[in-house]
């Protein structure tokens, strides 16, 4: 489901006044309660929107090997990175990998 940004503006306005009440704060949004969590996630102030630095990417990585693609778990770790941020960088870091494997393979091969 697609939010607007007056109902982005309203959900963090209703965060700061009860915080994570979200029965009570879907009632009031007319929305579930799991979709108020989950966009709350995802908006919450402290966000960091830019890219993983190459040390974030190295923590994603230790951790992953650790909680395996526990994501809410890798993301108390990173906490200003959302689950789904952490989530897109390791699946892209595995297919650029791959990737790298992959033309090896065939140098290895050619050769």
């Amino acid at each position: 489901m697609v939010w607007s940004s007056s109902e982005d503006t309203a959900l963090v306005g209703l965060y700061r006044l009860y915080g994570p009440r979200w029965l009570d704060i879907s009632r009031i949004l007319g929305k579930s309660a799991h979709q108020c969590s989950h966009r709350w996630r995802n908006i919450r102030p402290g966000i960091n929107t830019t890219p993983l630095t190459a040390v974030e990417h190295d923590a994603v990585s230790r951790l992953y090997h650790i909680h395996g693609p526990r994501w809410a778990r890798i993301s108390e770790e990173l906490p200003d990175r959302t689950r789904t941020m952490i989530k897109n960088s390791r699946e892209e870091r595995r297919t650029e990998e791959q990737h790298i494997r992959t033309k090896m393979s065939i140098i290895y091969l050619l050769n």
